[in-house]
C-alpha cells in the first residue's frame, strides 16, 4: 500500500478559508476558493508568497461577473442565497451603508453585469435603464478602494473607499469622476470589455465640462466636492496609459495628467482660500526636509554638467534646472523616508511644481526637457511597490525613447539603467543595446 501522501498546512490563507476550515491555495490577491463563490478575499496575516498572474485575475475577475452568480446562485452542494439577499448585500458592499468599524469581517459581493436583472429589483433600478451600470461601477470602486492590498494606508483607504463615494452622491460631478475612474479601471482588468472604454470616455468628460463651469462660477457651497472631482479625474488620467483600446497608438507625453493635477492643485489653492477643503484633510501630508540625504554620484548634478548649456533664454535654462532639482528632492525623499506617504505625495504633485515656461518646452518637445521628464518616472520607478504606479515608468520612458533625437539618447542612460536594475526582466525592455 502506498504511503499517504504528507499534508502541506495552509498558514497564511485568507480569512474566509481560515474560517471555513478549508484548505486556500494562498494565491494573491484572490484565492481559488474565494474566486469559486465570487466573495471578497482578505489576507489579513499579511501578503502571501505566491501571486496569481494578470489573465488568471482576470479569469477570476469575470467568473464571478457571471449572470450565474449575479443572480444569486453558489456553487453545487451548497446553500442557494435568495435575490432579495443578494441585492441587499451588493447594495450595502457598493454604497456603503454600513461603516467600516461595523464590519467584522469581509461581505460578501458580486460584480453585475450592465445586462443582468435581479428577479425583485429596486423600483429605482427599474425606472433608470442605466442605473445597473452605474451601481456595478459603484460597487467595483469600492470594492477597489476599500481593499487593504490595493489601499494600505488606512486614512487613505477611508478617504477613496467611503468619505469620497458618501459625498458623490449629492454632486453630479464628483460621482461622474468616480464612474469614469472605476469604468476605466474595470475595462483594464476585462479588456474584451469595450464597451467599458466609451462609458468611461462619456462620464470622463461631462465630469470635465461640470468640472470647468463650477471653476468658472466659483462657490464655497461646493469648493471641496469641486476639488475632490478635479483629484479623481487626476488620478483617472495617471491610469490612461494602460486602456487596452490605447495599446496601438503612438505615444504621446503624459500632458493630461500633468495638466489635470495642476488644475487639480488650483482648485485645492482655491479652496484653501475659503477655508472648506475639509475634503482634502486626508491627502495633506507633511514634508520631512530631505535635502541633506546624500546621494552617490548624484545623477541629477551630472546631468546639468552633461546637458547643452545653449538655451534660448535664461528663464528656460532656469525652470529645467528648477524642475530637475524638485525630481532630486522626491527621490531624496523615497529613498530615505521611513514613511513612503511623504514620497508618494511629492510624486503624485509633482506636476504642480513645474514651472510654466518647463512645461511650455514639453509641450513644444524640447529634447532636455523630456529627458528631465524620464528622469521623474526613473524616480516614480524606485516607488514602484505602489500598486497604481507597477509599470507606468517602464510605459513613459520607453515612450520618450522613441521621441527622442539620436544626439541626446546619451543623456538617457540613467532612466534606462533605473528600469534594467529595477526590472528582472530588464532584457524584454530593449534597452540592454545603450549600455554596450
Amino acid at each position: 500500500m502506498p504511503a499517504r501522501r504528507s499534508h502541506t498546512k495552509s498558514r497564511n490563507g485568507c480569512s474566509n478559508c481560515r474560517t471555513r476550515r478549508i484548505k486556500c491555495d494562498e494565491a494573491y490577491p484572490v484565492c481559488g476558493q474565494c474566486s469559486y463563490r465570487a466573495i471578497d478575499c482578505h489576507f489579513d496575516r499579511g501578503r502571501p508568497k505566491k501571486k496569481i498572474s494578470t489573465a488568471t485575475l482576470a479569469a477570476r475577475l469575470r467568473k464571478s461577473q457571471s449572470p450565474e452568480i449575479a443572480q444569486g446562485a453558489t456553487p453545487k452542494k451548497k446553500k442557494k442565497a435568495t435575490p432579495a439577499n443578494v441585492q441587499g448585500v451588493i447594495i450595502e458592499r457598493a454604497w456603503g451603508v454600513s461603516s467600516p468599524a461595523s464590519r467584522p469581517s469581509p461581505t460578501p459581493s458580486n460584480h453585475l453585469d450592465s445586462g443582468t436583472q435581479l428577479s425583485h429589483p429596486h423600483p429605482s433600478l427599474s425606472e433608470h435603464p442605466d442605473s445597473m451600470v452605474k451601481l456595478r461601477l459603484l460597487h467595483h470602486f469600492t470594492y477597489v478602494a476599500a481593499n487593504p492590498d490595493t489601499m494600505s494606508h488606512p486614512r487613505l483607504r477611508y478617504f477613496w473607499a467611503y468619505e469620497l463615494p458618501a459625498k458623490a452622491m449629492t454632486h453630479d460631478p464628483l460621482m461622474d469622476a468616480l464612474l469614469a475612474f472605476s469604468a476605466l479601471h474595470l475595462h483594464i482588468l476585462t479588456p474584451n470589455d469595450h464597451g467599458l472604454s466609451s462609458t468611461s470616455h462619456q462620464y470622463y468628460g461631462t465630469a470635465l465640462r461640470k468640472v470647468n463651469q463650477e471653476i468658472a462660477n466659483w462657490s464655497t457651497d461646493v469648493a471641496e466636492l469641486t476639488f475632490g472631482a478635479s483629484i479623481t479625474l487626476s488620478f483617472r488620467a495617471a491610469f490612461s496609459w494602460q486602456d487596452p483600446c490605447m495599446k496601438n497608438t503612438p505615444y504621446t507625453l503624459p500632458l493630461q495628467w500633468i495638466h489635470l493635477t495642476r488644475g487639480a492643485t488650483t482648485v485645492f489653492i482655491m479652496s484653501q482660500q475659503t477655508k472648506v477643503a475639509n475634503i482634502g484633510g486626508p491627502m495633506e501630508v507633511p514634508f520631512p526636509d530631505t535635502s541633506t540625504i546624500p546621494l552617490n554620484d548624484d545623477p541629477f548634478e551630472l546631468l546639468k554638467l552633461a546637458l547643452p548649456s545653449d538655451f534660448d533664454s535664461e528663464e528656460e535654462q532656469t525652470a529645467l534646472y528648477k524642475t530637475l532639482d524638485q525630481v532630486s528632492i522626491i527621490y531624496r525623499s523615497i529613498l530615505g523616508g521611513a514613511d513612503y506617504l511623504p514620497g508618494l505625495a511629492r510624486l503624485t504633485r509633482f506636476p504642480a511644481f513645474l514651472d510654466p515656461v518647463f512645461l511650455r518646452m514639453l509641450q513644444e518637445g524640447e529634447p532636455r526637457a523630456m529627458v528631465v521628464l524620464a528622469y521623474f518616472f526613473g524616480v516614480m520607478k524606485e516607488a514602484e511597490d505602489v500598486w497604481w504606479l507597477n509599470g507606468w515608468a517602464d510605459h513613459e520612458i520607453n515612450g520618450i525613447l522613441g521621441l527622442m533625437p539620436e544626439e541626446c539618447m546619451v543623456f538617457m542612460e540613467w532612466p534606462c539603467r533605473q528600469l534594467v536594475e529595477k526590472n528582472r526582466e530588464g532584457v524584454r525592455l530593449g534597452l540592454e543595446a545603450l549600455f554596450e
